[in-house]
């Protein structure tokens, strides 16, 4: 049924291919700048989308689009089809790229994507502060998703070899992740009533 469901929602919006239209958004995570454009995962804010539809998001702005941001922009959608990344995607529930135009932020923010954004920000620096190179780029991917410190090399042998899955967050990442705070727990609290 969930299958369906997916596929029903991702054609609605492919429907919406190249058609330009301007809604809310709010950003699920910081934007990634690259030399001519940026690029944010955007959760829709408003009705103008389905409910809860996720976007990939390119832009060429000043703007610099952080988690929790709440914006309204002037969408052009565009399939994932072509995307070397379309699985990854669709893995995250999002189903269509698009290229926004006239930015405007808002003055609120959403807290729960804010605090979210805070710790993989976190995390993030901690792990740059104590490992180097594609070591702390592989770490970062499994924990957090961010897969911006990949090296293109990296990222060609992954796809290459065919374990591209293995640096997408998953729930095996997830469990293996909360196994490791609930172990960690065990050995720190000794004491029943903390536990």
């Amino acid at each position: 049924l969930s299958t369906f469901s997916v596929i029903k929602k991702a054609s609605e919006l492919n429907n919406l291919n190249g058609k330009p239209f301007t809604a809310q958004f709010v950003a699920v995570e910081d934007c990634e700048n690259l030399q001519y454009y940026s690029n944010v995962t955007v959760l829709s804010y408003d009705e103008t989308l389905p409910k809860n539809t996720k976007l990939f998001l390119r832009y060429e702005s000043p703007n610099y689009i952080a988690g929790g941001d709440i914006f309204t922009a002037t969408v052009t959608l565009n399939g994932l089809e072509d995307s070397d990344y379309k699985s990854y995607y669709y893995g995250n529930s999002v189903y269509v790229g698009s290229k926004a135009v006239d930015i405007v932020l808002e003055d609120e923010k959403s807290k729960f994507y804010t605090f979210t954004a805070s710790i993989r920000n976190y995390v993030k620096d901690t792990m740059l502060k104590f490992f180097e190179g594609d070591i702390c780029a592989t770490l970062l991917a499994l924990t957090t998703g961010d897969k911006s410190l990949l090296s293109r090399q990296f990222s060609e042998n992954v796809k290459a070899t065919g374990i591209s899955h293995i640096i997408v967050v998953s729930g095996l990442h997830l469990a293996i992740i909360m196994s490791g705070i609930f172990k960690l727990t065990d050995v720190i609290c000794k004491n029943k009533f903390f536990k």
